[in-house]
């Protein structure tokens, strides 16, 4: 169980509140910080303060259901107008000794992340994302490990997609996921970034049933070429900068 002191008291008091973002990305120079007994981190100040909610716990009815949605009960927090998030989930819940049959997605997503955050690859094959949706990303870009106060993250850009796609500005993510030093939380870090090349949405609606078949069946070279394209974008280049990002991330502490 999550306790009920501490940083998820203040956040159960923030969500009461209803307090909400002011503004839309996170280049700010100014910085503000959150801190509570138990967890911490720091945030660009024009971006106000973040909201927060307690999501209750949703374990699988049924092992041949869809997991949508099925985790233990987390903290979920939104700065709402640049739609950014973080999720704070416990890999484990009080008597419950079947922890994998009630959240498959969440324990599966802690154990094949550990190797990952321990290995450091530059180029992972499949990396975890939380919370759970029935889609994936084409590419893994600008992978970077980050060690936090108190966890440790792989970070990266991706566009979470169920059917092949363009790459679009308005899909792209700058993600970390991570897992606190003593494996007790997963964290996870989502955040809209935009590549100057790339269109805002992509138009693959207004196409013919023809070109969209070509396309489709030339998906992989086309993803691996604009991976290609921002893997070569610095850092600073991206909006905002994945340097920012990174400092919010390794920012956070989760005490307990």
């Amino acid at each position: 169980m999550i306790a009920k002191r501490g940083v998820f008291g203040v956040l159960m008091l923030l969500a009461a509140l209803g307090l909400q973002t002011s503004a839309p990305c996170f280049a700010a120079a100014t910085w503000s910080s959150f801190k509570s007994s138990d967890l911490a981190f720091d945030y660009p100040a024009s971006n106000g303060t973040p909201s927060a909610k307690k999501v209750k716990a949703s374990p699988l009815s049924n092992p041949d259901d869809k997991p949508d949605g099925v985790a233990p009960e987390h903290w979920e927090l939104s700065f709402a107008k640049s739609g950014a998030k973080i999720w704070i989930i416990p890999t484990a819940e009080k008597g419950n000794k079947k922890f994998h049959d009630s959240y498959p997605t969440v324990d599966d997503a802690a154990k094949d992340l550990l190797p990952i955050l321990q290995k450091k690859a530059l180029a992972p094959k499949e990396i975890p994302y939380l919370p759970w949706a029935d889609w994936s990303s084409p590419f893994f870009a600008k992978v970077k490990y980050l060690s936090a106060r108190s966890a440790n993250f792989v970070r990266f850009v991706a566009e979470y997609q169920i059917e092949p796609d363009v790459i679009s500005n308005d899909r792209l993510i700058y993600t970390a996921q991570g897992l606190t030093s003593d494996g007790k939380y997963y964290i996870s870090v989502s955040m809209p970034v935009k590549a100057s090349f790339l269109g805002q949405k992509s138009d693959l609606p207004k196409w013919g049933k023809d070109k969209i078949e070509k396309f489709t069946a030339n998906y992989a070279n086309y993803t691996k070429a604009q991976k290609g394209k921002l893997e070569k974008l610095p850092d600073t280049a991206y909006a905002p900068s994945l340097a920012e990002l990174d400092k919010l991330v390794q920012s956070i502490s989760v005490s307990k």
